[in-house]
């Protein structure tokens, strides 16, 4: 089986082709034999051209153009993505730190010692329970509210873990 290879043609050639058509009124069937081409590459190079005359095609030129300024978009649209965030990020330092009063504190920190003694199993009735007794007046919503601004998440202890890899189907030692 041969390969079929592609003929690359000139633009003079291509242009020259298209003249014959246009303007000798040569018909593309006739153009194209007396060329040594196809019909149908002739015709798709009048259909070019005309498109082109009429403006609604882009020149060579014009297509570089337009894919250059596409890149230049493409290219200050992240510039000023990261600007943004830059921007935030700034802003985000300046802003005053907030500033709470000695009891909140205190509330801060023994909740997060009642919640870590508990081993992070605590959740906010029973914590809202244990301030209590520590001497804090808190809802159980407030609490909620507390746990989350402190992010104590609760975590399901294991009540059993297998610690040994045996099969019960296997036989006991004698000797045990």
């Amino acid at each position: 089986m041969i390969k079929k290879t592609n003929k690359h043609y000139t633009v003079e050639f291509k242009q020259e082709a298209v003249a014959l058509v246009i303007e000798q009124d040569y018909s593309i069937a006739q153009a194209a034999s007396a060329l040594g081409i196809t019909d149908k590459i002739l015709y798709n190079w009048v259909a070019k051209h005309k498109k082109q005359a009429e403006g609604t095609t882009l020149s060579t030129d014009e297509r570089a153009e337009l894919i250059q300024l596409r890149k230049d978009n493409k290219r200050l649209q992240m510039e000023r993505e990261i600007l943004k965030k830059a921007s935030a990020y700034y802003a985000w330092l300046k802003k005053p730190g907030e500033l709470i009063s000695a009891e909140t504190l205190r509330l801060y920190r023994c909740a997060k010692k009642l919640f870590k003694v508990s081993r992070n199993s605590l959740g906010s009735r029973e914590l809202a329970k244990a301030l209590h007794k520590k001497g804090f007046d808190i809802s159980r919503y407030k609490t909620n509210k507390l746990m989350s601004q402190l992010k104590l998440v609760v975590t399901k202890r294991v009540a059993y873990k297998v610690t040994t890899k045996r099969k019960h189907s296997d036989a006991v030692d004698h000797n045990l």
